[in-house]
């Protein structure tokens, strides 16, 4: 499926819920906002599913809110995967509940785990996510759990000024060195609740400066071997001897341009909040829209770089 930019999009971010247990100081205000009503329901996200599958989009990224915070996510899961077309399908979340559906999700073919990870100890964390020390324990046991159950695993790791600058050293000699995950820095951007808090972010410039003077043989992975983690906008490192590896998105201080890579469209079809979002009936007649409008023979005329729509339903 092309967009009016003609980039090829084929993966789909697929938003289970809006509702989240943690208030983040970079995604959500520290008091809960009212929530819509009304979510689709399994049959219509399969429905959805179903018609981007026959417009090209072959990998799904199951997001919130906090995803599984939406019950029955594994067998929703094991539904998805039988899509004709669906060939990965990935999970983000925070942690706090995924160990106990860990081995549901492993059972129901999940791709892939991406985890939110800015800080392992308490006091910080509860500074940027706004956590119970039940769900910091939580988060802890879900890394360690998720590192070992045989999923492929990312950690996201947001690094702010005076919060967490410094912990992302001791996960990379604790774990990147020796464990097969994927520590990946993503700049604050500033947008919503981040525009308060747009001073306080690091680029990841300067976050791979420091990493090369701690490991001064560091070196950028291949094209090739980037796409085998995930062929979206991160940049991968790795050291000799370590068995993970580091990855930079960038899209605020990267020296490429960073929307002319995308590669997916995002559907958080849960309630009337922002551009991208739709109600139930919107949601339906937009799905309908984008079945109709894809391109599967041929790609649209290609669009000036400077006026890039984003990628996104109309």
């Amino acid at each position: 499926m092309y967009d009016q930019a003609n980039r090829d999009i084929h993966c789909l971010r697929l938003s289970l819920t809006e509702s989240c247990n943690l208030r983040c100081c970079y995604c959500r205000p520290q008091e809960p906002a009212a929530l819509p009503p009304q979510e689709l329901t399994d049959a219509e996200l399969l429905h959805l599913v179903q018609l981007f599958a026959a417009c090209g989009i072959d990998t799904l990224r199951l997001t919130g809110g906090e995803p599984l915070l939406r019950a029955g996510v594994p067998q929703l899961t094991t539904r998805l995967k039988a899509v004709p077309g669906i060939r990965k399908v990935t999970l983000t979340t925070n942690g706090t509940l995924l160990s106990a559906q860990l081995p549901a999700l492993k059972e129901a073919g999940l791709d892939g785990i991406n985890l939110s990870l800015n800080s392992l100890s308490y006091t910080r964390n509860k500074r940027i996510s706004r956590l119970t020390p039940q769900q910091h324990a939580a988060v802890k046991q879900a890394f360690e759990d998720a590192m070992f159950c045989g999923i492929p695993l990312k950690l996201n790791y947001m690094a702010l000024r005076g919060y967490n600058e410094q912990d992302y050293r001791w996960l990379v000699r604790r774990y990147v060195r020796f464990f097969p995950v994927r520590l990946r820095f993503l700049e604050l951007m500033p947008v919503g609740c981040a525009r308060e808090l747009q001073e306080l972010g690091i680029p990841n410039s300067e976050i791979l400066q420091q990493l090369r003077q701690d490991y001064p043989r560091l070196y950028s992975l291949p094209p090739a071997q980037s796409a085998a983690f995930g062929d979206g906008p991160a940049v991968y490192y790795t050291n000799p001897g370590w068995a993970g590896s580091v990855g930079f998105i960038s899209p605020v201080h990267g020296k490429e341009p960073f929307c002319t890579r995308c590669n997916r469209v995002p559907a958080a079809l849960s309630g009337q909040r922002g551009r991208r979002r739709a109600g139930r009936n919107a949601a339906r007649r937009r799905i309908g829209c984008a079945a109709a409008g894809s391109h599967p023979g041929g790609c649209p005329q290609q669009a000036p770089a400077a006026s890039l729509p984003p990628v996104g339903l109309p």
